[in-house]
């Protein structure tokens, strides 16, 4: 941390801690005096209705700044030992820039879940899958942009899939691509256009269509809407199809 944003008269700097409350919902709570005491204890996963949470992750910036990652899912029950858990878990991220007074959460996976069923907090004698989620982290790039490290045990997963499907630990890395950084010297100036998707795949699927993948670039401090898909030897080529899915079939 650093002194950027630190409350007038204070002399040490914020900490920042977040946990997961033994009802399961995930919390942090902040202290202005190193540790002799904590304030603004809040529940930043409310706001999307998560019942249980897990694996907490925190990271700050400028003294006012901080993120706090947690996996979390809406489904009630035992989410650790109940074989037969159907929960659907994704990555949120809550971000403070008020010293904690307030934090702004956001699902970071809304479309491709970290895991589906149970996630094992029982230790190296799990009897139910954890597929490497606990080896995770958070951190923060030079200009401010958060980097979150963590394991994806449901490899291209949708919010459909099911507990059978979350046999994977890949590790995969969540990058802050807008909005403010946790170093405010490097907030962008927003809104602007969208930035460019990039590209995954464009793979022929018989005499007829093609399936084409990218992935959803920054917006630009605006909510993207749709996508326009071209095809032909120019560019931009003719307008196929409009579409607001990240993968979409051409028929």
């Amino acid at each position: 941390m650093n002194d950027v944003g630190k409350p007038a008269g204070q002399s040490t700097n914020t900490i920042y801690f977040g946990y997961i409350q033994n009802d399961g919902t995930a919390h942090v709570a902040v202290s202005h005096d190193r540790g002799a005491h904590w304030v603004n204890d809040q529940n930043v996963g409310a706001p999307f209705g998560i019942i249980n949470s897990t694996f907490p992750a925190v990271v700050a910036g400028d003294d006012n700044r901080a993120a706090f990652g947690f996996l979390g899912t809406t489904t009630p029950g035992d989410s650790s030992l109940d074989a037969n858990f159907p929960g659907v878990w994704h990555l949120y991220i809550a971000t403070t820039y008020d010293g904690g007074n307030s934090w702004v959460t956001i699902d970071a996976t809304p479309y491709d879940p970290i895991q589906v069923g149970p996630v094992c907090n029982a230790g190296t004698t799990c009897p139910t899958k954890r597929n490497l989620l606990d080896f995770n982290g958070f951190d923060v790039d030079s200009e401010g942009r958060g980097l979150f490290g963590a394991s994806d045990g449901c490899v291209n997963c949708t919010n459909n899939s099911a507990s059978a499907d979350s046999n994977a630990a890949q590790g995969i890395v969540f990058r802050q691509s807008g909005g403010p950084r946790l170093f405010s010297a490097f907030d962008p100036s927003e809104p602007v256009s969208p930035a460019t998707p990039q590209a995954l795949s464009a793979v022929r699927q018989d005499s007829t269509s093609a399936l084409v993948s990218w992935l959803e670039p920054d917006d630009g401090g605006s909510p993207i809407t749709g996508y326009n898909i071209y095809r032909g030897t120019t560019i931009p080529g003719d307008r196929l199809k409009q579409c607001d899915k990240h993968t979409y079939k051409i028929p």
